[in-house]
């Protein structure tokens, strides 16, 4: 039966298809016009400035708003703008639609963090999450995959009108979708006052900013579930970073390393949303998975052999998509008390927030080790991990029972 939820995980799937799509469509576009690699570095600049400073406007938004309404608007507009692009070509137009795609990403952010516990049910947010990651895997495969021949067979106007009509129809499904399913959410803050008019737009960010803040201060285990909820992502951010400087040295920059490496995860992350029901039963299971994620950095870091690699790759990811299921569930069931359940947008961008500042903090000193001792940078990566999986734990011993109760087991 095709549920709410299975709308709701389509949708996901489909704007992961274009995702997918727009990677490598614009970035071959943009390198096209320029014949530089910078003109797509720049756009993800753009996306992480932008991100930041949007980033404080889009939470608030959507607790004053209709999460639902503003997710699917980001999508529509986004998914128009590149048909619209796909029309009318030029670099000049290009760069104006991922600008504009990429100020909508904070929003949209916002808008799924509050969107998902009014669909999907208390007891199944952990599932859902592992599921949307494993959804997110083959949508992303499905649209790199499709990209290559769209390109070569329809050119770059089709491929950019494909992409749009992808984040069209994941707009369609998100808009159509019901909403009446979380009866503990209290009314949104939509009569308080408005926050775009000009004469009280900073006093209300001020106002809402110092609530959360003063709510993370009375509720141990948000602030907790915040910073730990960045581990997985980080992780991520690591693995992504060592990826091509290992094939480069351990397999001689063969390209087709890259690829099998890539498949080994995204098979074990699809794989990981079968297995996070029951491996999350047990005690400190998000720990346990993060220093699982450690150890199979530092596999990747001291193996000589391919198999053995893909093996780390391949334990990596399972163990990532579990963890990530449960800080996010947990994460989602803190932020659903009744005291804090209209900030979820601003929860969500306070959790972004968060990751930005610390992949800032420890990325470029990662990048730096790496190119002088690639072994030492799968050390620095696994003891930045297992710095999360040790928090984790003395966080449940240091909160009283009824924090703990929905915190990372």
């Amino acid at each position: 039966m095709f549920n709410r939820e299975h709308r709701l995980l389509a949708a996901v799937l489909i704007d992961n298809i274009g995702n997918g799509l727009h990677s490598l469509v614009v970035g071959k576009i943009l390198f096209d016009a320029t014949g530089s690699v910078w003109a797509f570095g720049l756009a993800i600049v753009f996306e992480y400035v932008l991100g930041i400073f949007l980033g404080v406007i889009a939470g608030p938004m959507v607790d004053r708003g209709s999460p639902q309404k503003i997710a699917a608007t980001v999508d529509y507009l986004r998914g128009f703008l590149l048909i619209v692009a796909s029309c009318y070509g030029g670099s000049t137009m290009l760069w104006l639609v991922v600008l504009v795609i990429n100020a909508g990403k904070p929003f949209a952010r916002s808008a799924s963090f509050a969107l998902i516990p009014q669909v999907v049910h208390p007891d199944r947010l952990t599932q859902y999450y592992s599921r949307s990651a494993a959804i997110f895997q083959i949508g992303q495969l499905l649209g790199v995959a499709a990209a290559g021949p769209i390109l070569a067979y329809c050119g770059t106007a089709f491929a950019l009108a494909a992409d749009g009509a992808t984040y069209v129809v994941s707009a369609v499904l998100v808009s159509t979708l019901r909403t009446s399913l979380n009866h503990h959410q209290p009314p949104s803050n939509r009569h308080a006052t408005p926050l775009l008019t000009a004469s009280t737009m900073l006093t209300s960010l001020r106002q809402d900013w110092t609530d959360l803040i003063l709510a993370m201060k009375g509720d141990r285990a948000l602030a907790y579930n915040l910073v730990l909820a960045a581990g997985d992502f980080l992780a991520i951010t690591y693995f992504n970073l060592m990826l091509a400087p290992l094939v480069a040295l351990r397999f001689h920059g063969d390209a087709t390393w890259l690829t099998i490496l890539d498949g080994a995860f995204a098979l074990a992350a699809i794989a990981g949303a079968f297995l996070t029901k029951y491996l999350s039963k047990s005690d400190h299971a998000a720990a346990s998975a993060l220093l699982v994620q450690a150890l199979a950095l530092v596999l990747l870091g001291q193996s000589a052999s391919g198999p053995m690699t893909v093996a780390a790759t391949a334990l990596f990811a399972l163990a990532n998509v579990h963890s990530l299921s449960l800080f996010m569930s947990s994460l989602q069931h803190r932020a659903n008390s009744t005291k804090i359940a209209n900030m979820k947008g601003r929860i969500a961008g306070m959790r972004h927030l968060i990751l930005a500042i610390l992949t800032t903090l420890t990325v470029p000193v990662l990048a730096w080790i790496y190119p002088q001792n690639l072994s030492a940078a799968f050390w620095f990566a696994p003891a930045a991990i297992t710095v999360f999986a040790v928090t984790t734990i003395l966080a449940k011993h240091t909160l009283t029972t009824d924090e703990t109760i929905v915190l990372a087991k």
